[in-house]
Formats: C-alpha cells, sequence, structure tokens
C-alpha cells in the first residue's frame, strides 16, 4: 500500500505559512516518487531543516535515512555515503552543514553582502575542494549510490552551488524553498539586531559571517515593503563586516541601509564612524550633516563632525562643532577635550589648558586629558606643572606616551638622566616606538653618551626606514663625533625621504664645510633658503662659506639677510664683523662684535671674539689680554683657543702657550695671593 501524505505533517505546517506548507507537499511527494538516485536541494534554516528531517523519517518509516553533518574540514562526500551505503544500507541522505566548509572562502562575504545582479557580475575564480568534488563526482554519485540525496542549506549555499558548482546543481531532481512565517520572521529579525559590540567582539571571524549569512536569509525573506527592518539589517551586516575587518563590505551595507531608510539614524552613525577610521574626512562631514538633519541636538555627531574638520585642518570650522556640542551637553568630556586639541593646534595655548581643565572637572581620572594638559603647559614654557600634570596621567594609568611626554619635559629641564629613563620606561610598553627610540637617542646625545645616542637612531630606522628624523639625528651625533663622511649620508638619507627639509639640507652644508667642500655646501645652503627664505640660521651659514671662499661682500649680504629675518641674532652679528674685518672695516667690525655682547650678555663671549680680531688684526699682546680675561670669566675657551685657526699667529707665542695651558692664571693667582697678603699685612700695623 503507497505511503501518504498524514495528518502528523499538518501538525508541523500549522506554523508555517501556506507557501511552505505546499512546498513541503511536493518535496515529500517527489520523495515518493523518485526511484534510484535523486539529487533534491532545500532552502531553509538549521531549525527548519531539523524540522524536516523529522518529519521524513515520521512520514517514511521504512526508509534508512541518515543525516550527515559536514565541517570546516569537509572536502568529500562520496567516500563517506559510499561507506554508509555499503554498510548498514541507506536510502535517504540529507546533507547539513555545507556552509561550514565555505565560510573560509571570500566570496562568502560578497555573497553575504551582494545582490543577484552584483553577483553575477563578479569574475568567479576557483572552487571550494567541496563543490569541486561534488562537480567531478557526480556520474560516480549516479553509479553507485541509488540513493536520495538532499542538501539543507541556506541561501548563499545555493548561490554558491549556482557559481561554483553549476553541473552538480543543474543535474537536481527538485529545488526546494522554505521561508519562515512572518511571526517568527519578525522576531527572528528582531533578535538580530542591536547587538552590544562586546558580544560581536568574542565571536571568531567565521561566527561573524555565519551570523552575516543569517542575516542576508532573513533579509530575502522580508517583504519588500518592509524596508525598516530591512535597513536595521543591513546595517547589523555592516558593524559586522567592520568588526571582522572587512571594510569594504562594511561601508557597502551601511550606505544600502540608508539607502533603503535615509532616517535609520544609527546606520548614519556606523557610516560615519567607519569614514573616520578610513581617513575619508570629507565624506564624513557630509554623513554628519546628514544625520544632524536627522537629529539636530547630537553631540556625537557635532564632535565627529569636528574631528573630521580637524583632520583636515579646518581647525576654526572644527572649533565651531566642538563648540555646539559643549552648548547641547555642556558634560561631554570628550568635545571639551577635543576643543582643546584645535585650539592646541591654533596654538591657543591657555584656552586650549583651559578646555582640557574643563573637561577633567567631567571627567577627574582620564588619563589623556592629563596628558593633554601637560602638553599645552610645556608649550607654555610651564615646565614643573607639565611635569606634574604627566605624572598625574602616569598615576593613572602608565601609558608608553604619558612617560615619553614626561620625558621631553625633563629634557626640557635639562634633567637628561632623568629623561633617559622616562623614555626607556615608554620603550618599555611599546618596544617598536620609533618616536622614542628617536628621543632617548636625543637624551642620550645630551648626555654626551654618543656611542649609544647612535645606536638608538639605528634602533629607530631599523624599525622605520623613512623615518628621517632619525636619520637626521643620527646625522648629527655623527657629526658632534666629527664623522662628516658618515654624516653627510645620514643627512642625504634623510632628504631622500623628505626633499624639502629645510634642517637637513643646512646640516648637509655644515658637513660638507667641514669637509672643505665649500662649493657644495653653498649649493646646501642655497637650496635650503630656496625652499624657506626666511631661514636665518642658514643664511648665516651661507655667508661663511663665502667668507671662507673670500667672496665677503656676498657673505656681507647674508649675514644682513639673517639679522634682517631675526635681528637678535648674535652669531650673525659675529661673522658680520669677521666679514668687515677682512674687508678692511675695523672699526665697523668691532661695532658689530659689540651689538652681539649686547644680545647675549655674555663677556666672556665678547672677550674671546675680540681677541680673534686683534689677532687678525696682528694686534698681538691686545689679543693675549683679551684671551687670558675671556679664560677667567670662562675656562671652556682654554680649549677652543687651542684649535681655533684664528690663533695661528700666536701658537709659537710664550705667554699664548701659557695661557692655554694654564700656566698664566696660575700665576695670577700667586700674584693675587701675594697682593692680598701684603695689603692684610698693611692694614695689620696701621691698626
Amino acid at each position: 500500500m503507497e505511503e501518504r501524505f498524514g495528518a502528523r505533517e499538518f501538525k508541523w505546517l500549522d506554523y508555517q505559512d501556506l507557501g511552505t506548507a505546499e512546498e513541503i507537499e511536493d518535496l515529500l511527494r517527489a520523495l515518493r516518487r523518485k526511484k534510484g538516485f535523486g539529487l533534491f536541494f532545500v532552502q531553509c534554516s538549521p531549525a527548519q531543516g531539523e524540522r524536516l528531517i523529522k518529519t521524513i523519517r515520521e512520514r517514511f518509516p521504512k526508509k534508512r535515512l541518515v543525516e550527515i553533518e559536514l565541517n570546516s574540514q569537509s572536502e568529500t562526500l562520496y567516500r563517506e555515503l559510499l561507506e554508509h551505503y555499503q554498510g548498514e544500507g541507506l536510502d535517504v541522505a540529507c546533507i547539513i552543514g555545507v556552509e561550514q566548509a565555505l565560510y573560509d572562502y571570500e566570496d562568502t562575504k560578497r555573497l553575504a553582502g551582494w545582490s543577484s545582479q552584483e553577483m553575477y557580475n563578479y569574475s568567479w575564480k576557483g572552487v571550494p575542494p567541496l563543490l569541486s568534488h561534488l562537480n567531478r563526482q557526480r556520474e560516480t554519485f549516479e553509479a553507485n549510490l541509488p540513493i536520495v540525496l538532499i542538501f539543507l542549506v541556506p541561501s548563499f549555499v545555493i548561490d554558491y552551488f549556482i557559481q561554483r558548482a553549476p553541473d552538480f546543481f543543474d543535474w537536481r531532481s527538485g529545488f526546494f524553498k522554505f521561508v519562515e512565517n512572518s511571526d517568527k520572521l519578525k522576531n527572528a529579525c528582531e533578535e538580530l539586531v542591536d547587538k552590544d559590540y562586546e558580544e560581536y567582539l568574542a565571536l571568531t571571524s567565521n561566527e561573524r559571517i555565519k551570523r552575516i549569512v543569517n542575516i542576508r536569509d532573513k533579509i530575502l525573506q522580508l517583504d519588500s515593503s518592509d524596508w525598516e527592518q530591512t535597513s536595521k539589517l543591513l546595517r547589523e551586516q555592516g558593524r559586522l563586516f567592520e568588526i571582522n575587518g572587512d571594510y569594504g563590505f562594511a561601508l557597502d551595507c551601511f550606505e544600502r541601509a540608508v539607502i533603503v531608510n535615509s532616517n535609520n539614524y544609527k546606520a548614519w552613525n556606523n557610516k560615519g564612524s567607519l569614514l573616520y577610521d578610513l581617513g575619508r574626512y570629507k565624506e564624513m562631514i557630509e554623513n554628519c550633516d546628514r544625520a544632524l538633519e536627522i537629529k539636530p541636538d547630537d553631540v556625537y555627531n557635532w564632535n565627529g563632525r569636528g574631528i573630521a574638520l580637524e583632520n583636515l585642518r579646518r581647525y576654526e570650522e572644527a572649533l565651531t562643532s566642538y563648540e555646539r556640542a559643549v552648548e547641547i551637553q555642556p558634560d561631554y568630556h570628550y568635545a571639551w577635550r577635543n576643543r582643546g586639541n584645535v585650539l592646541r593646534n591654533l596654538e591657543r595655548y591657555e584656552e586650549a589648558l583651559e578646555s582640557y581643565e574643563h573637561a577633567l572637572r567631567i571627567e577627574p581620572e582620564d588619563v589623556h586629558d592629563w596628558n593633554w594638559r601637560g602638553v599645552v603647559l610645556e608649550n607654555l614654557e610651564r615646565y614643573e606643572e607639565a611635569l606634574a600634570s604627566y605624572e598625574h596621567a602616569l598615576e593613572i594609568q602608565p601609558v608608553y606616551y604619558a612617560w615619553r611626554n614626561r620625558g621631553d619635559v625633563l629634557r626640557k629641564l635639562e634633567r637628561n638622566e632623568e629623561a633617559l629613563e622616562s623614555y626607556e620606561r615608554a620603550l618599555e610598553i611599546e618596544p617598536e616606538d620609533v618616536h622614542d627610540w628617536n628621543w632617548r637617542g636625543i637624551a642620550l646625545e645630551n648626555l654626551e653618551r654618543y656611542e649609544e645616542a647612535l645606536t638608538s637612531y639605528k634602533r629607530a630606522v631599523e624599525i622605520q626606514p623613512d623615518y628621517h628624523y632619525a636619520w637626521r639625528n643620527r646625522g648629527n651625533v655623527l657629526r658632534n663625533l666629527e664623522r662628516y663622511e658618515e654624516a653627510l649620508t645620514s643627512y642625504e638619507r634623510s632628504l631622500e625621504i623628505e626633499p624639502e627639509d629645510v634642517h637637513d639640507w643646512n646640516w648637509r652644508g655644515f658637513v660638507l664645510y667641514n669637509l672643505q667642500r665649500y662649493e657644495e655646501a653653498l649649493a646646501s645652503y642655497e637650496r635650503a633658503v630656496e625652499i624657506q627664505p626666511d631661514y636665518h640660521y642658514a643664511w648665516r651659514n651661507r655667508g661663511n662659506v663665502l667668507r671662507n671662499l673670500e667672496r665677503y661682500e656676498e657673505a656681507l649680504t647674508s649675514y644682513e639677510r639673517s639679522l634682517e629675518i631675526e635681528a637678535n641674532y648674535h652669531y650673525a652679528w659675529i661673522d658680520k664683523g669677521y666679514s668687515l674685518l677682512r674687508m678692511g672695516q675695523h672699526q665697523e667690525a668691532f661695532e658689530n662684535l659689540q651689538k652681539a655682547l649686547d644680545i647675549s650678555r655674555d663677556k666672556a663671549e665678547f672677550l674671546y671674539y675680540k681677541a680673534c680680531f686683534s689677532t687678525i688684526l696682528g694686534k698681538s699682546d691686545r689679543a693675549l689680554d683679551f684671551l687670558e680675561q675671556s679664560i677667567q670669566l670662562n675656562p671652556a675657551y682654554k680649549e677652543d683657543a687651542k684649535e681655533d685657526s684664528d690663533f695661528d699667529a700666536l701658537r709659537d707665542n710664550p705667554k699664548f702657550k701659557a695661557i692655554v695651558n694654564n700656566e698664566i692664571n696660575k700665576q695670577s693667582l700667586i700674584r693675587k695671593v701675594i697682593d692680598w697678603a701684603g695689603f692684610v699685612f698693611k692694614r695689620s700695623l696701621m691698626s
């Protein structure tokens, strides 16, 4: 007697819509009629699949049914089915979990987020091993397995079969598509949206893709008029893609969400946030403006708009956005902090300080605000207060950037040992931070630990070979070690990275000058002032190389240009005096030297250069008197005099030798002691 479709099945079908009931009836009828090998595809959810398998077992109790679950490692199916068939026997095989073998493939993401038209336009390359196996073995299935094979899969797997295993799919005996009834579908959709970020973060990549695929299935089942729910689901797909690092797919989902429902405010927010992460600031501003049309008093978008404008260096507009945010919500401390940041960029440090302190009144334990407060105090040269601010930040949370900034302010306070310790603490937290390796090198350089400084700069450029500051600083320390050829290589490497850096052109000129490659040095300084015409250091150095080439008129013009830019640059006054001296304008030369003294107030320096000038003029006695007085005020000039070519004419002078070897100073001291003893003796006789 023929098995008939009975009442027990209708109990299950009561929960389905009429269309699904008809699909199930058609499937059961097809199973009853099929003889020999049969291939059926059923598009359904996992829950529907379980219930369908149960129904088949109940409807056909005499048929030997096996349920085979595939996983991410599955690449074959024929051998598994053959073992069952040859063993306990087999009539019906229900295959579930095909999707698990496909989640690792990039195309799964595309299928999850793309429309049908986009899928057909996509260039499909390569076939997952499982589908390739099915394509190759289809005749073998039919020849050796006279069974019914049912694939219970979600919709994206059907798309995969169509695109990647068309021969196998076209061979099917039937395709059935089940949908959930409207109430169940609505509840299922609600359960999928507005999930916590932390929940998504805890999922594996494949688990996220699985959810994305599930959401797509729900979207396909929704009525086209349910645009609000569709938009919510598209937003949720975007969130999952974003957390998975698939930013292109995420942005596509957010854009579809706002196209479907332009009032989906949350989707606008997600899109704006992603545009920020992608550095697409102009689009982010447009996005924020669109969101603010929907919700004008939303501080989140006023703040986000300010951040985008700030990144585009449109600081005044950014400031307006932040001020609108704090006007709406005065206790929104992020906007107060960002307002401080933009005021800092505008060098309005006092106002920036006020903004950070306002933020700290709202969030007293915010490490970022304490750090930025320190930065503006440092810019205001209130170093002790800045140091206290960084140290408070570190008490809250020992973040590497606060250690670095603490090191910077200690370096400015000339507490280089402590600065070094601070940079090393930063590097314990972030060992690959090139900035900290660079600043560590500077602290070591200040401590005259040059070889260690070189090692630090070397580490910086190993981590980031295009970090031009470290190349420049490496050049600086090599210059201090008088290793000029190596220093030149370092500056030129820096200039390959930043060809318009005036400091590197200036220092390149300096080492070329020391290598007596004067014409090349001149070209280097001229490139510096071409890039930055008001760079007074390069104008002065250009003058020095011209003076060395005995082109005194040109040198004089160069010094005067430097002094036009910075009238208090006392070294330029000294060097101008040298040129005037060589040009025979002796009085003017000493007048320039006096102007340098008026600026620097360094009497020892003034006397030293008077000694130099007097030597050049052949006035040896005066020169030696000035030199002796200079060294008495600042003994460091003794070593300078030993190397200074200005004193070459005095090298064999006994008094010069005595001065630079400290003999005159000793004799002078003895004379002073004797004179003082005589004076005391005379006073004692008078009393």
